[in-house]
């Protein structure tokens, strides 16, 4: 049976998915669909071929839809159809780039997928959810907003915003603009990411959510960006659309902090380094190797003298320290030496940054370059100080008591400036710790864990709930639609009832 023939027969009300296209369509739904729901159509993708021969597949969380588009039109009707995500797996296995699966429709909960095996076809049927069940997408009108050039400053921010959802807010990328010159920006409370020189066709700002599939390769690299933002304010839709994608999700609702207050003026600068690509490998290869790299806020000390640069760190609860040189640094200003987390300047480094201003005292540093900035907060164990000569940097010095670690506030108030996580340090070395200080600052860590494992302890158990109450709902559709065939079967034995009444014997 030749390819053309196979087509032919299962043309009319069937879609053809070319194995390379359908892979590419899984990985991308895996990203954010889920792997096992208790809802049976979240587990389906919805196919759909329009009037012009144009072939899509969609699948939902509930909260995002995506929708894959197939790069060739096919001929036939419209048609609509679910199609377990587990079931096109599992036949695309197997199959060679340029094999194809086609899809039928047997009734409204059933779905035939088969594939061609030299002259034979191997078909296998699976039951599905009622179309009716699929959740309906927003429809988003309106023109799209280039964004292909923010993408890579939008992926760089996603790296530097809260890890997780307990600070909603800070959990997206902000496109600020507020003001003349637009940015991206985004923060986790330590360090502070912005990229400006923009300029966007939008009225309001907007935060992103961080979401896996906006950061997947295969998105990432699918052509231009276009950002679709819901004309009414009240509908915190958003679409961005690639070539063969379209996403949809929901903006993150809430005040974004006055970032501007945290980023430190130019005239606040006392110390510049300037990297060369040479110079920032070998900084990044051995901040790797230095020891202290799995202590607590991963610290080393920059050393900034007359005679050049170095970094120097030893590990937590062991003698002697470790150092390395790093040749060919631009050093401007007076000598210097700052601690600082280790993965931010490794970060930084990533990032491409080659540009670092240290100022005085406890002040954030900047990195910088070609209009993007990560402002990073300094280490305050050891405050920084400018060494008196470029010898009496490696002096030996006399170490204060060493003060507890202070709780990481979980919930700051926007609109304010970041602020260093060890607030008592100050500019002196800090004085021993009282017994009394001590314990008030152990009850109230405990305190704030307890809260945050109630928090999170709520949180899981309202998922608990919604995903319980979408249950019940397809137990309720489930129960309905059997009733509605019990009173058929009733009315049916009742006809035959009344047609037996009147036979004659």
């Amino acid at each position: 049976m030749t390819d053309r023939l196979f087509l032919s027969i299962h043309m009319n009300n069937t879609i053809t998915l070319p194995a390379a296209e359908l892979r590419t369509a899984l990985a991308g739904f895996s990203k954010f669909m889920p792997r096992f729901s208790r809802l049976p159509v979240l587990d389906h993708l919805r196919l759909a071929r329009d009037t012009q021969g144009r072939v899509t597949l969609e699948g939902t969380n509930l909260n995002s839809h995506a929708l894959f588009r197939l790069d060739k039109p096919q001929e036939g009707p419209p048609t609509v159809m679910l199609a377990p995500c587990a079931g096109l797996a599992s036949m695309s296995r197997n199959l060679d780039k340029n094999d194809f699966l086609s899809l039928s429709a047997i009734s409204d909960c059933a779905v035939k997928i088969g594939s061609k095996l030299g002259v034979n076809l191997i078909e296998e049927q699976f039951e599905t959810p009622p179309l009716e069940d699929f959740p309906q997408t927003p429809n988003l009108e309106g023109r799209g907003i280039a964004i292909t050039h923010l993408r890579e400053s939008i992926l760089q921010a996603f790296k530097c915003a809260f890890p997780d959802e307990s600070r909603q807010v800070l959990h997206g990328v902000y496109l600020d603009v507020s003001m003349d010159g637009h940015c991206v920006v985004a923060t986790d409370g330590r360090h502070l990411y912005s990229a400006n020189s923009f300029r966007l066709d939008m009225r309001d700002s907007i935060i992103l959510p961080i979401q896996k599939f906006l950061e997947w390769s295969g998105f990432v690299q699918d052509g231009d960006w276009k950002l679709v933002v819901a004309k009414n304010t009240k509908d915190p839709h958003l679409r961005i659309d690639s070539h063969h994608w379209s996403y949809l999700t929901k903006r993150v609702e809430g005040v974004f902090p006055n970032w501007r207050q945290v980023v430190p003026s130019a005239n606040s600068t006392q110390t510049q380094l300037s990297l060369s690509d040479a110079s920032a490998d070998l900084l990044a290869a051995a901040l790797q190797r230095l020891p202290g790299a799995s202590d607590p806020d991963h610290p080393v000390r920059l050393f900034m003298t007359r005679e050049g640069f170095k970094v120097k760190a030893h590990a937590k609860g062991q003698p002697g320290s470790a150092q390395a040189e790093i040749p060919g640094v631009k050093i401007q200003g007076r000598p210097m030496a700052v601690n600082l987390n280790r993965q931010y300047l490794l970060k930084a480094l990533s990032f491409g940054f080659r540009q670092i201003e240290f100022g005085h005292g406890n002040l954030p540093l900047r990195f910088s370059m070609a209009g993007r900035q990560m402002i990073v907060m300094p280490l305050n164990d050891d405050p920084p100080v400018p060494p008196a000569t470029s010898a009496s940097s490696d002096a030996p010095k006399q170490k204060s008591p060493t003060p507890s670690p202070q709780p990481e506030p979980t919930n700051p108030e926007p609109n304010k400036p970041m602020k260093n996580d060890h607030s008592s340090a100050s500019n002196v070395s800090a004085a021993p710790d009282s017994p009394s200080a001590t314990t008030g600052r152990a009850e109230e860590a405990t305190a704030i864990k307890t809260a945050i494992s109630q928090v999170e302890a709520i949180r899981e158990a309202l998922k608990e709930t919604a995903s319980h109450l979408g249950e019940l709902i397809n137990i309720l559709k489930n129960a309905a639609k059997e009733q509605r065939t019990t009173e058929k079967e009733v009315e049916s034995v009742r006809e035959t009832l009344k047609n037996l009444q009147k036979v004659k014997i």
